[in-house]
């Protein structure tokens, strides 16, 4: 999925966790808001979807080590050619 200079990539790994990378093309920082509820992710190589409305997730930034839940929407704030990185497991 795409927005702008924004490129979200998601990966299914094993146990119903997911690895999310959304990452900033753009020759400047961005804010970005992550609405858990608004959007589902899905894999059409797997066949699996990441839907925050049938299941809860925590999440853990893997450069910041920040964690939080999918219960509200996260805030992010990613520099220019970089990345998010977050493992999200279900509660």
């Amino acid at each position: 999925m795409s927005e702008g200079t924004l490129e979200l990539w998601a990966k299914p790994l094993a146990n119903n966790e997911w690895a999310l990378m959304i990452l900033n093309r753009g020759a400047g920082a961005i804010s970005y808001k992550v609405d858990w509820k608004k959007n589902k992710i899905s894999d059409d190589l797997s066949k699996r979807e990441l839907d925050i409305n049938k299941t809860a997730y925590r999440w853990l930034e893997a450069w910041s080590g920040k964690t939080g839940d999918t219960g509200k929407n996260l805030d992010l704030s990613i520099a220019s050619h970089s990345v998010a990185m977050l493992h999200l497991k279900a509660k």
